[in-house]
């Protein structure tokens, strides 16, 4: 009953934080993150550590229905449209990002790091950067939805970013692969073993995508025999289904359930009142405990210690995200307003990054070098979800696809009511 209380909690603060992101025009995401690290038991201890502790279900479920609602907001006819554009500039940022950050901190980190960890100075100063670099390649695909739905943003720009920050992460599963591969072969482990695993990071790629369009295909069948229109209870049903079986295979369970969206968003005009509806009347409340409940989980003590990396890594990895993105829109001849605006949007990191870090950590966990790179991403991660809603904004207004502003809509709406 407790976790009932400090969920109310948040909720009802949370409501009073987006009355204040409207009133000061500040993205609802940035200021839910800082609410979360106000009460965090890092920060104030209004929220004790045994709730924090307890809070895994609701990321989760965040999580799952987030990743459904991208996959569904991807729509192949818009996409094959722009799939030259989206290939190229997907490619540039994920790989430049990675070489800029990795190349950067190569250099640098020997300054800041002195090596305990047993291996020669090559090593581990190149352990550290390969595998910051194969992070640096990811973005947060969950904070740019999450603006993009609050200023209700729509356009080229706004559908090729959706569509890069979905391709986006199985790319960076690569790369951390394909690092995890160089480095258990330049430490002197048996190579087979670590490609091996290596290896099977990429099956579980093609695993994940296997369950999301069988169960997609499921789901579509079971309604159009049922001809019921009313198909909440079986979406809501399969995304769990997808998720929990994902999971248990130790396939990308997330993937999964975005490939469910996707199928389910081009495959079957059934689901379109699924997605309308969710997002219209569930999404808020998802992102408001998604967001504050992260920025309740941060330990402030992470950020201090690692200050110094943790800045040059966002600005490497911001340079490589943005030119990456330019070059990308350069070489693909795609519109001016793609090209200028979309590395901007690219900045947010959360999640995934996160996710391989920790796996990282787990594979090795007496390694200094893992408790490095997880350190850091823990470090960046609040950097970057302070400052990347506020990129995203800017992007998506410059290209003119936010319609207005939060102020200017209330204001509307007030003039309306009185005439």
């Amino acid at each position: 009953m407790e976790d009932f209380f400090w969920i109310g909690l948040i909720l009802v603060l949370g409501y009073i934080s987006k009355i204040v992101s409207e009133k000061f025009n500040l993205p609802q995401v940035t200021v839910y993150i800082f609410l979360g690290i106000f009460l965090s038991p890092s920060f104030s201890l209004i929220i004790p550590k045994t709730f924090i502790e307890h809070t895994g279900w609701i990321i989760d479920f965040s999580l799952v229905v987030i990743a459904f609602i991208i996959g569904g907001s991807i729509k192949f006819k818009e996409i094959i449209k722009m799939k030259k554009t989206i290939l190229y500039i997907t490619i540039f940022q994920a790989q430049l990002a990675f070489f800029i950050t990795a190349l950067g901190l190569y250099f640098i980190i020997p300054f800041l790091i002195s090596n305990n960890s047993g291996y020669s100075d090559f090593v581990f100063y190149f352990s550290i950067s390969l595998f910051l670099g194969a992070l640096a390649s990811t973005t947060a695909p969950t904070t740019t939805l999450a603006v993009i739905e609050e200023y209700k943003s729509a356009g080229i720009v706004t559908t090729a970013l959706m569509a890069i920050v979905a391709i986006d992460d199985v790319l960076s599963i690569v790369n951390y692969s394909l690092s995890l591969s160089i480095y258990s072969s330049i430490v002197g482990a048996t190579h087979g073993e670590y490609l091996q695993k290596s290896l099977e990071l990429l099956y579980h790629i093609g695993g994940s995508v296997f369950i999301g369009v069988f169960f997609s295909l499921l789901a579509i069948y079971i309604i159009s025999k049922v001809h019921n229109k009313n198909t909440l209870s079986i979406a809501i049903g399969n995304i769990m289904l997808v998720y929990a079986v994902s999971d248990f295979l130790n396939f990308e369970a997330l993937l999964s359930v975005m490939i469910f969206g996707l199928v389910l968003s081009n495959k079957s005009n059934y689901f379109e009142d699924i997605f309308k509806h969710l997002e219209e009347n569930y999404l808020d409340i998802i992102f408001m405990l998604f967001f504050i409940v992260t920025g309740a989980s941060v330990e402030l003590n992470m950020l201090f210690s690692m200050w110094d990396i943790a800045i040059i890594y966002v600005i490497l990895r911001a340079m490589g995200k943005y030119w990456g993105a330019y070059f990308g829109a350069k070489v693909s001849k795609s519109r001016k307003i793609i090209r200028d605006n979309v590395g901007f949007a690219l900045i947010p990191q959360a999640g995934v990054a996160l996710g391989l870090a920790m796996l990282l950590y787990k594979e090795f966990p007496s390694s200094q070098i893992a408790q490095v790179v997880l350190n850091t991403i823990l470090a960046t991660t609040i950097i970057h979800e302070t400052i990347g809603p506020f990129l995203t904004k800017f992007a998506l207004k410059r290209a003119g696809e936010i319609k207005q502003d939060n102020k200017s809509k209330k204001s509307k709406e007030s003039t309306n009511l009185k005439k």
